[in-house]
């Protein structure tokens, strides 16, 4: 996403959840968001019985690997990280016991 000068951070991250969200949501997730500026996670995603909680990024220089790596406490509740790449599209990376194999399929 490319945003004017001067969006501040929180708009940046609010887009990027947005983003996310629709992209779940249009694969049949149910999806509620965290509204609070803090919080275990960032969007809780539902469908056929299981649960994941997702961390968003809207880091302009997204990496999976280095982001699991870097912004993971050991006792995260977080299951996957979501972040939009440079040509616009919704990348996930599993973080180890993430109660689906696949995701978001």
């Amino acid at each position: 996403m490319k945003f004017a000068y001067g969006v501040c951070a929180s708009v940046k991250g609010a887009c990027h959840e947005l983003r996310v969200a629709t992209h779940l949501m249009s694969l049949g997730w149910e999806v509620c968001r965290n509204m609070a500026p803090c919080g275990m996670c960032d969007i809780i995603a539902y469908r056929n019985g299981i649960c994941v909680t997702i961390d968003v990024t809207a880091n302009a220089t997204y990496n999976p690997k280095t982001y699991i790596k870097y912004n993971t406490k050991p006792n995260s509740n977080v299951h996957v990280f979501a972040g939009i790449d440079k040509n616009h599209n919704v990348t996930y990376v599993l973080r180890p016991g993430c109660p689906v194999k696949k995701f978001p399929d």
